[in-house]
């Protein structure tokens, strides 16, 4: 949501100008609602692998300290159902959050913000 307010913040004139010549607030909070998505989509992704790797140095430790327990066996990483559904949920969760800060978009925020930015 900040990631995107500073889009927004940064983009202000370009939201003036559209809001101006008539254009729709999809067209205009689109953009913006993508970008949030992808944001998500990929942080979640990289924060995935990096547990991954983490769960990967924690078992092979947990292996050869307690390697008489066998207990490396029975541990396992998320499913692949657990980690798209993880996905999909970031990547909503991160529009949601935009579609939050962009909602004024195409109420004649951006020209009524002219001294307030």
């Amino acid at each position: 949501s900040n990631s995107i307010r500073s889009s927004i913040a940064q983009r202000k004139q370009e939201i003036e100008v559209l809001e101006l010549i008539g254009a729709t607030k999809r067209y205009i909070r689109g953009p913006y609602l993508a970008e949030a998505g992808a944001m998500a989509f990929l942080t979640c992704l990289i924060a995935i692998a990096i547990t991954y790797g983490l769960f990967q140095v924690c078992k092979d430790l947990v292996g050869n300290q307690l390697g008489y327990l066998q207990l490396s066996q029975h541990i396992h990483f998320l499913s692949k159902q657990t980690i798209i559904s993880v996905l999909i949920i970031a990547t909503v969760a991160g529009i949601i959050s935009a579609y939050l800060c962009v909602k004024n978009i195409n109420t004649g925020w951006a020209a009524s913000q002219k001294n307030k930015l």
